[in-house]
């Protein structure tokens, strides 16, 4: 049996073998039974809305909801919006679906919040999942063990209001949007997908390596202005590579790394990857970590109170960028470290070289640090450097290049430069 709206049901819908059809601006409230499908708009067709006022609204969640996409643009997206402050739909699976439309469940109110406490699976060419207005919070999952699956072209979380991911997410290669001015917090892990875009907005984790260990990471929007906000959140978070991106003709627009309390950004590329356009800084207590045998360089100055280590591969600081005064503690365990600037690193910092590891210092450079450890040992206050620098310590086998390391302090005392 089949039953199709167009507007409101006013009444209670049941029977077992009952399906359910909209097409058209419909709101279910009432506490139905009905237990087949639910079906909501036409592929093709923009602007039909299912709003749930009801726990119970959708009657037996064994067959689940199938969503069919509006139009292609923002504007034209058929939509199942959960309506009321506190709503938690369980059980219920949602397909987004579509040939080459957009689908998405919605939070459209500017406080409170509301739970799909389901599965959702992308199965069309555009899937949403949108808090729409600042103060409002749609959260989605009850807990990891539900999931958002499918192979759809698009997937992104959009609005001004917040969207918690708890589900776990199993989308192969697909992109992970973040777009608009709102916060998405992941809070499962072991999520598989493909690019991390965050073009607008925050993305903020709840867990350690809650983004897959082998994303990468694009910060901004090239298409237009726009504030993007990575917050690690006091968490930890493996990477395959970072990378920037803004409309340079418009001008403004920041890209920001965030870590409010003490965390981590482990970029671990094995290709070359560049972080620092115009806005782009990382800030807070984030440490970031260089791993993999790659060369990832910096190209702003930063403000982050955390530390610079490299571990394997290649760090370049580049001439216009800077780790910035706040970071004390830079520590070259394996690697390169390459500094194109005198500047680079904070004249108060600690500077932590391995056996194994290299100071590369560009030509011209003079750096100063306060302090310098080789292999664990401090060394005295003096200069260091390659042969060829003219520093008074010649080290060949942890330094590089024709610039100089100028070590201020040790146990002993200040070194004081005349000129």
């Amino acid at each position: 049996m089949f039953l199709k709206l167009f507007k409101d049901a006013e009444s209670v819908i049941a029977g077992s073998d009952a399906n359910l059809i909209v097409q058209g601006l419909t709101t279910l409230a009432g506490a139905n039974t009905y237990g087949g499908v639910t079906t909501v708009g036409v592929d093709g067709t923009p602007n039909i809305y299912l709003k749930i006022r009801s726990d119970k609204a959708l009657g037996s969640p064994a067959e689940g909801v199938i969503l069919y996409g509006g139009g292609s643009s923002y504007d034209a997206e058929s939509q199942v919006q959960l309506d009321v402050d506190g709503i938690v739909v369980k059980d219920e699976t949602l397909t987004l679906a579509g040939t080459g439309y957009r689908a998405g469940l919605h939070y459209p109110h500017n406080s409170g919040a509301a739970t799909w406490a389901g599965d959702i699976i992308l199965d069309g060419a555009a899937g949403f999942i949108t808090a729409d207005r600042d103060g409002g919070t749609l959260i989605v999952g009850g807990s990891s063990a539900n999931t958002i699956t499918g192979n759809t072209a698009n997937f992104s979380v959009r609005g001004w209001g917040r969207v918690v991911l708890n589900s776990t997410l199993n989308i192969g290669n697909l992109t992970f949007a973040r777009d608009d001015m709102g916060v998405a917090l992941v809070n499962s892990t072991n999520n598989t997908w493909g690019v991390t875009k965050l073009a607008q907005g925050t993305l903020e984790l709840g867990a350690n390596d809650a983004l897959p260990v082998a994303t990468t990471l694009n910060i901004g929007k090239g298409a237009s202005k726009a504030d993007a906000i990575f917050d690690l959140n006091g968490k930890s978070q493996r990477i395959a590579a970072l990378k920037d991106e803004h409309n340079t003709t418009i001008g403004g627009g920041i890209q920001k790394i965030l870590g409010v309390a003490p965390s981590t950004l482990i970029v671990s590329n094995d290709s070359a990857s560049t972080f620092g356009l115009v806005g782009s800084s990382i800030e807070g207590e984030v440490t970031l970590v260089k791993s993999g045998a790659g060369v990832l360089t910096l190209t702003s100055t930063n403000t982050t109170y955390g530390s610079f280590v490299v571990s394997n591969g290649t760090m370049v600081v580049s001439a216009t960028g800077s780790f910035g005064n706040n970071s004390t503690n830079v520590v070259v365990a394996g690697g390169t470290l390459t500094l194109k600037s005198s500047a680079a690193i904070a004249d108060t910092a600690t500077l932590s070289i391995a056996d194994g590891a290299i100071l590369n210092l560009d030509t011209g450079v003079n750096e100063s640090v306060a302090y310098l450890l080789i292999n664990g040992a401090p060394k005295r206050a003096s200069t260091y450097g390659a042969i060829g620098s003219g520093a008074v310590v010649i080290d060949n086998t942890h330094f590089s290049g024709s610039g100089v390391l100028t070590v201020l302090r040790d146990t002993s005392g200040t070194l004081i430069i005349l000129r």
